[in-house]
């Protein structure tokens, strides 16, 4: 489909562990990202993403809903095994994999975050950077000293706050990529930029992807219930006025995720 061969991709979790797991996955690469930059600006913003994945991480039991996770999802793999069309060898690697990993972050010690939140410079930067604008020289001293060393050590010590997630990480980019690859896109057309669509509450999805050509310069308000969802598509004339419904058809496509 010509227009789709730039698109761009919206997602929309339909529980909340699957949000939690978005965010999680955001903010692993936010952080992968920054953390090989040289600028103390991108150390900055490395920093403060660790602070947002240490106060996430730190709302709930991460690590037993990753285990329930894997643990949910290898049950409704592992019948495919008697499927003659599956590949058996790929599959069996899946399953492998989700129990080793499963394995690893059951037999992980304490919480993820005691790490970091034992170490006095991040508990210092937590309690400034939360101010606007703070987190200046002058407000830590250290933190800005720490800033300041060669690009080998802040990479080192990153690497040291975040080893502890390094198996959560692993284990919560695999459980997303099954969900999105559980389900084929159907191109789909809403009319006067309107979709709805009844769910399957035999077999509900975790994740809703729908995905849209650049050139139609507009993007989806998803809404979701226990039994149904609706899709309507805006425009946004300019970032100081109000979005705009769309009142023309819309070619978009949708896969409705769920293992």
């Amino acid at each position: 489909m010509a227009r789709l061969l730039d698109p761009i991709i919206f997602e929309q979790p339909l529980n909340e562990r699957t949000r939690l797991f978005l965010r999680l996955e955001r903010l692993f690469h936010r952080i992968e990202h920054h953390t090989n930059m040289d600028s103390h600006w991108d150390s900055q913003a490395c920093i403060r993403y660790l602070v947002e994945l240490c106060e996430i991480a730190n709302r709930g039991d991460l690590k037993t809903d990753i285990i329930k996770e894997l643990e949910r999802q290898f049950s409704a793999l592992k019948p495919l095994m008697d499927e003659p069309s599956i590949d058996h060898s790929r599959l069996d690697a899946l399953l492998e994999r989700q129990q080793a990993l499963q394995a690893s972050i059951y037999n992980t010690d304490g919480r993820m975050t005691q790490r970091m939140r034992s170490d006095e410079l991040i508990a210092a930067i937590q309690q400034r950077t939360c101010m606007p604008g703070g987190g200046c020289d002058f407000d830590l001293p250290a933190y800005h000293l720490w800033l300041c060393q060669p690009l080998a050590q802040r990479i080192q010590k990153v690497e040291e706050w975040t080893a502890p997630f390094e198996h959560a990480r692993e284990a919560i980019s695999l459980c997303l990529e099954v969900l999105r690859l559980s389900a084929q896109s159907k191109t789909l057309v809403a009319e006067q930029g309107f979709y709805n669509q009844t769910l399957d509450t035999r077999r509900p999805p975790q994740l809703l992807r729908v995905i849209i050509g650049r050139d139609l310069a507009c993007y989806p308000e998803i809404s979701a219930g226990k039994h149904r969802f609706s899709i309507r598509f805006f425009q946004l004339p300019d970032t100081y006025e109000r979005p705009v419904p769309c009142e023309d058809d819309i070619e978009f496509s949708l896969s409705s995720c769920g293992v």
